[in-house]
């Protein structure tokens, strides 16, 4: 006598199904309902998985028969009641878990050198990126419409494998792993596209434009979404660069301010002079310098409104801090 009929319906068989009866049904709804032909029914596909993982095994299957789910969760043998044990249900949960997490697409990062003058000005850089990609020619099924997958003979289409060990005399465990032949996918490929050659996912090079904002500073991230890795099932991942700040040869970045160091001869500080200092964006700054203004071997001079670009508003600026250094 069968106490819960609720997996037998799931997997569309009568509690007095064959083992060969069970595996037929489960193979055909479990190809009809796979997550990769139908996004909709994931939540459905696991309560395949999972029927087909406690009637498709003899021990787990009598257990359901005479004490229903309660019976199925519990891996302990009949003589043994008090291991604690993860249930079956959970664990399964768990794996689903871990296989969505291992591929799901990851966003990829870059550095993308710029110059000061192109942080100062702000500028558009061509940058070529590298993705996997679904492939077109089969949207990612990896083989043709009619009969490209088969379910996978060995975890039969669940994605993971089920070990039964009997570590003490009085219970057995369940270990499931990650299938190896079909690496999770729970199905393998038939009739390969003939493009991405069942991989369904081939290389791909595009050339993106980035823009630079004027005032961006040193690690500053910009996130080109949806640019990187794809995966069926999944939105694309994002390809984020990262601002590498290259050394000027002249001005040092300090913030928003710019730092300008300048040698002089003490006769220039005794009868004043003027210097013409060139911008990082191609002007030219005159600078004068009265006699004696310059005190001591060390000296600064702050010109507001000539230093960086702040991001939030590009027409206000740091200052530029020019620091003189008396030679004799």
């Amino acid at each position: 006598m069968v106490r819960d009929t609720k997996l037998y319906d799931i997997l569309e068989v009568k509690p007095t199904a064959t083992d060969e009866e069970i595996k037929k049904s489960y193979r055909k709804l479990a190809l009809k309902y796979h997550p990769d032909k139908n996004p909709d029914d994931k939540e459905y596909f696991k309560q395949i998985s999972i029927a087909n993982t406690i009637l498709s095994d003899p021990e787990t299957r009598r257990k359901y028969d005479l004490r229903g789910e309660d019976g199925a969760q519990d891996t302990t043998g009949d003589d043994y009641r008090g291991f604690n044990h993860m249930n079956l249900f959970e664990e399964f949960m768990n794996l689903q878990r871990d296989f969505t997490f291992k591929n799901m697409p990851v966003d990829a990062f870059h550095y993308l050198p710029v110059s000061l003058e192109q942080l100062y000005n702000g500028t558009t850089k061509k940058m070529r990126i590298n993705r996997k990609a679904i492939c077109k020619i089969c949207d990612g099924k990896g083989g043709t419409e009619n009969g490209g997958l088969n379910i996978c003979d060995l975890c039969k289409g669940c994605g993971f494998i089920v070990n039964k060990t009997q570590p003490l005399l009085f219970f057995s465990l369940m270990n499931h792993k990650i299938c190896t032949q079909c690496s999770g996918q729970g199905f393998i490929v038939r009739n390969p596209c003939s493009y991405c050659n069942g991989k369904m996912k081939v290389d791909e090079e595009k050339t993106v434009q980035v823009s630079i904002k004027k005032g961006m500073r040193d690690r500053d991230r910009i996130v080109l979404k949806g640019r990187g890795d794809e995966e069926v099932g999944f939105e694309p991942a994002s390809i984020i660069l990262i601002i590498d700040e290259q050394k000027h040869p002249i001005y040092t970045r300090l913030n928003d301010d710019l730092i300008l160091p300048m040698k002089i001869r003490l006769s220039e500080t005794l009868r004043g002079f003027t210097h013409k200092i060139k911008t990082l964006d191609e002007r030219e700054l005159e600078l004068t310098i009265l006699p004696r203004e310059i005190m001591g071997r060390k000296y600064i001079k702050i010109v507001k409104g000539e230093g960086m670009p702040t991001e939030d508003n590009p027409s206000e600026k740091g200052n530029l801090i020019i620091e003189f250094e008396v030679t004799s």
